[in-house]
């Protein structure tokens, strides 16, 4: 069965299983590292509210998240979220616009950068469509539980500030 990290990533030699990170292959010398993979989640307010998604696919599938993903290679924190918004969402916002609300780190070294977006209202977003990624959207306006700790703690500042504002 195949595991991530398995073989050498410059030479496809199998690196053997109980080896430490970062991993030098026994053929050719090259070291393989384990690194955080970088994730852009966004926060869109929507009048008095902040828009979720109900996740579609695992992991807490079913549950409600602020919708996000993992940025990809060359793209900048900003245009990754604005890409997974639009990708889940169908809500396109330019990636200049999004302005950095947190950064935190999941206890497995994930890195989360939270985006925060201009304010809409219910008549600027544009029709659900539904993917593999979310099967629903609502627009809440008050803290409720979320599928990701660290979502519900950002999501929990974002309406502490606008509280207090």
């Amino acid at each position: 069965m195949f595991k991530k990290n398995s073989y050498c990533s410059w030479c496809g030699a199998k690196f053997e299983d109980a080896l430490p990170f970062p991993r030098k292959c026994a053929v050719c010398g090259h070291a393989t590292f384990l690194n955080p993979i970088p994730v852009a989640v966004t926060l869109l307010p929507i009048d008095s509210g902040l828009l979720v998604v109900r996740r579609g696919i695992e992991p807490k599938k079913g549950l409600w998240a602020l919708p996000g993903g993992f940025i990809d290679l060359g793209e900048s924190w900003q245009q990754a979220a604005a890409r997974e918004l639009l990708e889940e969402t169908g809500v396109t916002v330019d990636s200049a616009e999004l302005e950095n609300f947190k950064v935190l780190s999941a206890p497995d070294g994930t890195v989360l950068i939270f985006a925060l977006a201009k304010l809409r209202t219910l008549a600027d977003l544009p029709p659900f469509r539904l993917s593999a990624e979310s099967t629903e959207i609502k627009i809440l306006e008050k803290p409720e539980p979320l599928a990701f700790s660290l979502h519900e703690q950002v999501m929990n500042e974002y309406f502490e500030k606008i509280a207090n504002s």
